[in-house]
């Protein structure tokens, strides 16, 4: 039996550097098979998910307790309003 429907062709995905399909990794075979779409946005069309305001915090926060423990150790000058001038 014919059927006249067309059939949507689907472009195969790119082999090569940068390729979704480039490798297997535990990592990639997880997101894939937790949601596909996910998958897709994420690896194939290279979209990432926005930085949230926590992360900001935290890199902050890090930020500030390394500047502050490298001038401890190297017996710097502990003002603490010169130390914290970046984070304003």
């Amino acid at each position: 039996m014919k059927s006249d429907a067309k059939m949507s062709v689907v472009e195969p995905v790119p082999d090569g550097p940068g390729s979704p399909l480039e490798y297997v990794s535990a990592s990639r075979l997880k997101c894939f098979l937790e949601c596909r779409l996910k998958f897709f946005i994420e690896r194939v069309l290279g979209m990432k998910a926005p930085t949230t305001a926590n992360l900001h915090v935290g890199r902050a926060v890090h930020a500030g307790l390394q500047e502050y423990h490298l001038a401890v150790w190297e017996g710097h000058d502990m003002d603490v309003p010169k130390r914290t001038r970046g984070f304003r």
